[in-house]
């Protein structure tokens, strides 16, 4: 089992960045994963969402042109409006086989059918309104009113086209809908790597910290003491004083601190050996002397 306290020093600062490193990497591994999600709801947004709330607003105004210009036909008693309705028919056709499209893509069938039911009711009122715009120009304002107000046999052509409007809206909704359960996922997503991140930080802060707790612990343990008290005793060598008794922990042999004292021992018994030699030399010299000084006075 790896012992990280019998580590060396360099051993364990290269493990710290190893970990930060791999803590980081994670992070940013499952932030990437994150963003494309991100990347796809906004895709989502922009390529389906907004395009077909806007053609459903597209589909809904030619459907209103369609009604006005084929109203202002049977008012004036002129066809040049038909030219215009059919413009507006053709922009409401065209934002249908947009849907279509789109169902098909998604193999949506029910909607492919309700699409397919509006694109039917539209045909049948711009049909009934050219109908009625011809009745009040050929036959009158009485019989051009009925077919647009309707009667107890039929619905009329402004009822046809308000209930088409309708229609509509759901497609609209659902659009939006779609929309806004995209940005929600956005904005979770984002949230979520925002956390990553700040956990990651926090474990990568929490990796440096144990590291440096360890490194100095280590140091300490390598010293045999705290860096000061290594510093004094090492000048006091340096400056000859051999005096100063060096503490260290009881059966310490190899911290820095445990071999400055055996160097200042050994120093400390160098210098008395000297000192000891020293005298011996003096002493000897001093008999030698003696004894010349007797020899001289005989």
């Amino acid at each position: 089992m790896l012992n990280i306290k019998n580590m060396s020093i360099v051993a364990q600062i290269g493990m710290g960045f190893v970990l930060v490193g791999l803590i980081f990497s994670a992070a940013i591994f499952k932030i990437g994963w994150s963003f494309s999600s991100l990347t796809q709801g906004v895709q989502q947004i922009n390529d389906k969402n907004l395009p077909y709330v806007l053609t459903v607003d597209e589909m809904d105004l030619a459907r209103s042109e369609v009604q006005q210009f084929l109203t202002d036909a049977g008012a004036t008693h002129m066809r040049e409006p038909f030219q215009e309705a059919e413009a507006s028919a053709q922009k409401f056709l065209l934002g249908v086989e947009k849907f279509k499209q789109l169902y098909r893509r998604e193999n949506n069938t029910d909607k492919y059918q309700q699409i397919e039911a509006i694109e039917t009711d539209f045909n049948r009122m711009y049909r009934d309104g050219k109908v009625m715009a011809e009745a009040y120009i050929i036959s009158g304002l009485e019989a051009g009113n009925v077919l647009m107000k309707g009667n107890d046999t039929i619905a009329g052509f402004d009822q046809d086209s308000a209930k088409l409007m309708e229609k509509l809206t759901p497609f609209r909704d659902a659009q939006i809908a779609e929309a806004r359960q995209a940005t929600k996922t956005i904005a979770s997503v984002a949230n979520e790597s925002l956390r990553d991140m700040i956990i990651a930080g926090m474990l990568a802060g929490m990796v440096v910290v144990g590291l440096a707790f360890l490194v100095i612990t280590n140091v300490r343990r390598k010293l045999g003491g705290s860096m000061e008290y290594a510093n004094e005793i090492m000048a006091k060598i340096e400056q000859g004083d051999l005096s100063k008794q060096v503490q260290f922990k009881a059966g310490d042999t190899t911290s820095v601190l445990a071999k400055m004292g055996s160097l200042s021992n050994s120093l400390a018994s160098i210098v008395n050996e000297v000192r000891t030699g020293t005298e011996s030399i003096n002493t000897a010299a001093q008999e030698i002397a003696a004894g010349v000084g007797d020899l001289s006075s005989r």
